[in-house]
Formats: C-alpha cells, sequence, structure tokens
C-alpha cells in the first residue's frame, strides 16, 4: 500500500477574510497552497492521487504580533476502494477536519467532512470524476474576553459593569452540502497530467446566526480550479496552477507557476525539488518551496 502524505506548514501572513459575525454572511477558510488542500477545494478531487491512501496536513500562524492572533489547522485523510468487478469505475471515501481560532474573543470553527466520489476512466488518458461532501460544523466565542464600550465608566474600564449585550448563545451548529466535478488527464507512465474542474460548496446556505435568526448565512462557494505539469527538459517540469473563488461579496483569483526539479527517479524513493510561488490579485505574493521524497511532499509559503 502506498501512502500518500501532503504536509503544508505555512506561517505567513495572507489574505483571511473570514467574515464571521454576529449578523452578515460567513466566508469560508483561505489556502495558499490550496492545490494540497483538495477536499477543501472540491469534493470530487477525493481520491484523485498516486497510490491507496493520502494524508494531508496544513498549519498556520499569523498576524501573532499583534493582538488578534489567527490559528489554522487542517487535516484529512482519503482512500481509494477497488472493486475487482468494475475495471474501468473507481470509488473512494476522505474525511477532512478544519480548525481556526481567531480573536480576543476566541472565535472559533471546527469543521468535520465527509466525502465520497465515483471516477470513471474515459480513455487510457482522462478519468472524470463526481463527488459530494456532508459537513457538520460549529462556531463558537468567548463573551468574557470581549470588553464593550457599555464597560466604561467614564474614567476607566470596569469590568462589573453590564455589557448591554444579550448573545443567544455562544455557539452555534450547523451542517452544509458540497458537489463537484474534477476531469483528469495524464500520460500513462509520463509527468504530464492536469487536473480542472469546478465545485459548489455550502449549496444549501446554512444559518450561522449566534443570535438565532436566518440574518447570517454560510453563503455557497463557486471554485473554478486547475492544475498542470510539463516536462520541459529531462529532469525539469514546469508546474502551473489557478484557482478562482466566489462566496457572496468575496472573491479571490489566484495564479502561480514554479519549476519541479527531479533528482532521484528510483521508484519509491524519487527525490525533487520544487520552487515557484503564486500570486493572489489585489492582494499578495506567495513565495513556495516544496520537498519530494517518495510518496512525500513538504511545503512551505
Amino acid at each position: 500500500m502506498n501512502l500518500t502524505l501532503f504536509s503544508g506548514f505555512r506561517l505567513t501572513v495572507a489574505f483571511v477574510l473570514l467574515g464571521i459575525a454576529l449578523s452578515g454572511s460567513g466566508q469560508d477558510l483561505h489556502f495558499s497552497q490550496y492545490d494540497f488542500s483538495p477536499q477543501n477545494i472540491n469534493p470530487a478531487l477525493t481520491g484523485i492521487f498516486k497510490g491507496d491512501v493520502r494524508y494531508t496536513g496544513h498549519y498556520r500562524s499569523q498576524w501573532t504580533t499583534v493582538p488578534v492572533p489567527w490559528l489554522t489547522f487542517s487535516g484529512s485523510c482519503d482512500f481509494k476502494i477497488y472493486d475487482k468487478n468494475l475495471e474501468n469505475t473507481l470509488f473512494a471515501g476522505g474525511i477532512l477536519f478544519n480548525y481556526d481560532q481567531a480573536g480576543d474573543g476566541r472565535l472559533t470553527l471546527a469543521q468535520f467532512g465527509l466525502s465520497t466520489s465515483v471516477t470513471q476512466q474515459l480513455t487510457d488518458r482522462q478519468l472524470l470524476t463526481l463527488g459530494v461532501q456532508f459537513n457538520a460544523m460549529q462556531r463558537s466565542f468567548m463573551p468574557a474576553d470581549l470588553t464593550f464600550g457599555n464597560q466604561f465608566d467614564g474614567d476607566q474600564f470596569n469590568p462589573n459593569l453590564s455589557t448591554g449585550e444579550d448573545f443567544g448563545s455562544a455557539q452555534t451548529r450547523f451542517s452544509s452540502f458540497s458537489i463537484g466535478m474534477n476531469w483528469h488527464y495524464q500520460i500513462p507512465h509520463g509527468r504530464t497530467r492536469l487536473d480542472a474542474g469546478l465545485a459548489l460548496n455550502h449549496f444549501n446556505e446554512p444559518s450561522v446566526s449566534f443570535l438565532g435568526d436566518q440574518r447570517s448565512l454560510l453563503g455557497s462557494r463557486l471554485s473554478i480550479y486547475a492544475k498542470g505539469a510539463l516536462p520541459i527538459g529531462g529532469s525539469i517540469d514546469l508546474v502551473a496552477k489557478f484557482l478562482g473563488q466566489r462566496q457572496g461579496e468575496y472573491s479571490e483569483l489566484l495564479v502561480g507557476s514554479g519549476v519541479l526539479l527531479h533528482l532521484s527517479e528510483t521508484v519509491g524513493r524519487e527525490l525533487a525539488l520544487q520552487f515557484g510561488g503564486g500570486f493572489r490579485f489585489e492582494d499578495a505574493f506567495i513565495p513556495e518551496v516544496h520537498f519530494y521524497y517518495g510518496p512525500c511532499n513538504f511545503g512551505l509559503s
């Protein structure tokens, strides 16, 4: 059994606008190395990898020197399900966990997702995958860690004064559903490959309000992406990627490219280095470096 491990460790000030307020629309997590967090982009990417089982892990720490630090973790596992009676069809399943905490009030998101996909081989070079995902999610915060204007007595802050706020609850639970499609192209026994697809995440748009009303919704997120590699020399590949997403009033467009240098192609002990980066329009440049050994990839951005 091959184990494929994609682990991204990010210590970068990146674009994250969660929009998690008591009213207004919510927004999902954003990853600079989104291509190594497949189940967060599209459930149809479940099972699309070389091997039998894949584990991914992402850690990100942001803005630790200002009063509102951000901490994000994401982990997932997906696996292929073989049926000897189905030569050209493959099923896969996956598990996703996201955790995010921000601000003085420790505004927290915990997400547990289950994904499944079915892949149909179209030709010896093309695969088409359909995927669905169910997410159980919880948001919470710590009102006792917050301060309010009503606690100012005219001279100083007085924690014994009433906040004047009446929160319905300090936590809320909800669920969502996502669907997607992915097209995979790869030359057999070659390094040329391309994935392209689209997904509609949280299409049921659940309420995420702490006040028990319908004014705050987690809007559906449309994702369109492509990622590929093309050999340009004996041991060098050109890699490129694209992601466009829109969720309510928020949108992002990210493009990236790099060079993948194959240092060894010994089966089971492949060794490669990738240098490159991306650009999120109207926001940031994102330098990246990746180290590949066998089935493992470690990335820093």
